[in-house]
Order: structure tokens, then C-alpha cells, then sequence
């Protein structure tokens, strides 16, 4: 397959605040550059810290989000799948994450919607090694209803998704070959989803959310 130089292409801003609320990330940003991008810092913290743990430095200051969804097994594409996002392709093609990605046509951006900070997870277990993919990754975004929309990664498999209910965290087996895997990710799940609701409540209960009953 031949290789095309698409360094001098212009793929726009790296991050553009779009109209209806989503980001818009270029395809050709490297991942450090977005680690450290304010938007996605204040907008995207769980991205930020995502990117953190991929490779080392050297490594992020090369590779792309584009390459590391292409890639397949990137770890940046769970978290789009919990998210919700869309590649977007020359010609105006758009696919959601976590669906087979074409090879063939050139990836321009990536579009993500809104979310709030608090309820979005994500954590990674396994190697940081610059190609080695990670044994576990998880991520969550909550839906409006209070359930939770769940994407994992167990081994080098393709991204699965669960609907949580927000009644519960009970989570049955992962279908996965590997059971010792699939308890480590209901684990992580169900930590994640009980903080946060720890947090709400500790939120619900503190006296700058509750009347001043003494005000005059």
C-alpha cells in the first residue's frame, strides 16, 4: 500500500468549539499536543488524563489521535465510543467510533459531544510500551436518564458496549476468555459509578447547597 505525506494538508484549528456544543479534533494532532490543549484540559479532562498514560512522551509528540484510532486497539477509542464520538473522512463520510474505520480514506477530524466532566470515567490497565495494548480499558458517560453508557476493551478485541441502568451496578461477566480480566473490569466499573454517586450525594448534603436557615 503506498504512503501519502499528508503533513503539509491543512486539517484546520486542533480544537474547534463547534456551534452545537461538540469538539471538533483534527485527525493529525498529536497526542501530546492535545494532552496539553486548554480546551480539552477544561472541556475533555478525561481525554487529557487519558492521554497521559499512552506511551511516553517521545511517543505522543509523534503519534496522532487519527493513527491511534486507525490503529484499532488505541486506547483513545474507548473512551470516544462511551462518548458518543464520530470520525469524520474526506468526502464528508461520518462513523461512529468503535465501527470499523476505513483504511482507504483519509480521516480529517473527529467530532465529540458535550459532556459534563463529572460524568465521564475512564482507566486504563496494562503497559505503557509505545505498541504493547493495554490489557483493560473502561469508560463511562452517564445518560440523562441516570444510567450509564459503558465502553470496554478487554485484551485486543473490539470495543464493547453496555447500557447501565441507574438503579444498579451490578454487572454480569464480560464475555471474555480471560474471567480474571472481565473481574477486573466489573471492578473498576462499579468503582467508578459508586464514587460518583458518593460524590452527588456529598454534593446534595453540603451547607452551600442546602438554605441558610439563619439569614435575616
Amino acid at each position: 500500500m503506498p504512503v501519502i505525506d499528508v503533513s503539509d494538508v491543512d486539517f484546520g484549528p486542533t480544537v474547534k468549539p463547534l456551534d452545537n456544543g461538540d469538539l471538533r479534533i483534527t485527525a493529525n494532532a498529536h497526542l501530546e499536543e492535545l494532552r496539553l490543549d486548554p480546551v480539552i484540559v477544561a472541556r475533555l479532562p478525561a481525554l487529557s488524563e487519558l492521554l497521559a498514560l499512552v506511551g511516553a512522551s517521545g511517543i505522543r509528540n509523534l503519534a496522532t489521535i487519527g493513527g491511534n484510532l486507525a490503529w484499532g486497539l488505541g486506547d483513545t477509542e474507548i473512551l470516544l465510543v462511551a462518548l458518543g464520538a464520530q470520525a469524520l473522512f474526506a468526502g464528508g463520510t461520518r462513523i461512529a467510533i468503535g465501527n470499523s474505520l476505513p483504511t482507504d480514506v483519509l480521516m480529517t477530524a473527529i467530532e465529540v459531544p458535550p459532556a459534563l466532566s463529572a460524568n465521564v470515567f475512564v482507566e486504563k490497565v496494562g503497559h505503557r510500551a509505545s505498541f504493547s495494548p493495554a490489557k483493560v480499558v473502561v469508560s463511562g458517560c452517564q445518560l440523562p436518564d441516570g444510567g450509564w453508557l459503558i465502553a470496554d476493551r478487554l485484551g485486543p478485541t473490539r470495543p464493547v458496549i453496555t447500557i447501565l441502568s441507574g438503579e444498579s451496578v451490578d454487572i454480569e461477566a464480560f464475555s471474555c476468555s480471560d474471567p480474571h480480566l472481565a473481574r477486573i473490569a466489573t471492578n473498576l466499573i462499579r468503582r467508578h459509578i459508586r464514587l460518583r454517586r458518593e460524590s452527588v450525594a456529598w454534593a446534595c448534603k453540603s451547607p452551600k447547597n442546602s438554605p441558610d436557615v439563619f439569614a435575616i
